[in-house]
């Protein structure tokens, strides 16, 4: 999924360090290892269904703009023409003889085309709401992060003798150490900028992946246009010297003569 690294990146221990910190790691594993130990876990795993909602999501709407020029092309994707094959209707040879008839064919031909429009059509209006969908999927879930530091955060309190107060606007660790009540209430407040760079980082492995995609497809194209260079170049040398030698052996007969 994400390219692995070992590179060091620093851990957002307090909220003054959260945009250095993030900005740092070029991976989603890095992102994840500048949270502290405590919330790795459950807010690591969040940011690893938004990574993964964003490469769908960017699937998604690269099958939609593939099939949307499909349709300014007036041509067809292979998943329309695999999946509604022109069918063969027969005709008496009779009736095509006859002036109703003879259209038979054409009328057909045109009604399996318009099917098929149909069906492009439809692809793409459930491909639009997909990815209408699946983008309010990849938005910062500010809610769900809240919860899951506030779990944390309760289980950390209890491990120090201590607890969590949650009477006010903003929960507070009470007789526990200050580093634990500041990894709290930086990661309370950091779902967007943890999101956001989550979803930067998707976008540049998938831009990542097509250039490797694109290279592949250009090396491809490369090779086997020097594989057709190489199969039809011995042949035009193969048939020169037999031309050469059939050409040598008639002066020889001639000379004979």
């Amino acid at each position: 999924m994400s390219v692995r690294s070992t590179r060091e990146v620093g851990v957002a221990y307090e909220a003054d360090s959260l945009v250095e910190a993030t900005s740092s790691a070029s991976t989603l594993q890095e992102l994840i290892s500048t949270i502290p130990r405590a919330y790795q876990v459950p807010l690591g795993d969040q940011l690893t269904k938004k990574y993964r909602l964003a490469h769908k999501l960017a699937n998604c709407q690269s099958t939609l703009v593939a099939y949307q020029r499909h349709k300014t092309e007036d041509s067809l994707p292979p998943l329309v023409r695999n999946s509604l094959k022109e069918p063969k209707l027969q005709f008496a040879k009779e009736w095509l003889a006859d002036s109703d008839g003879a259209g038979s064919p054409v009328s057909f031909n045109k009604a399996v085309q318009q099917a098929r429009r149909e069906v492009l059509d439809s692809a793409i209006a459930l491909k639009q709401k997909e990815a209408s969908y699946l983008a309010t999927l990849t938005v910062p879930d500010i809610t769900a992060w809240e919860l899951a530091v506030v779990d944390v955060a309760k289980r950390v309190a209890a491990d120090l003798g201590g607890s969590l107060d949650v009477g006010g606007k903003q929960p507070k660790l009470a007789n526990c150490p200050p580093a634990a009540g500041d990894e709290m209430k930086a990661m309370g407040s950091a779902c967007a900028t943890y999101t956001y760079r989550c979803l930067a980082l998707a976008r540049a492995a998938i831009d990542r992946n097509d250039l490797q995609k694109m290279s592949k497809l250009t090396l491809k194209q490369s090779t086997d246009a020097m594989v057709v260079d190489s199969e039809t170049a011995p042949t035009a040398s193969v048939s020169k010297i037999i031309d050469e030698r059939i050409s040598s052996l008639e002066k020889k007969l001639l000379q004979a003569q």
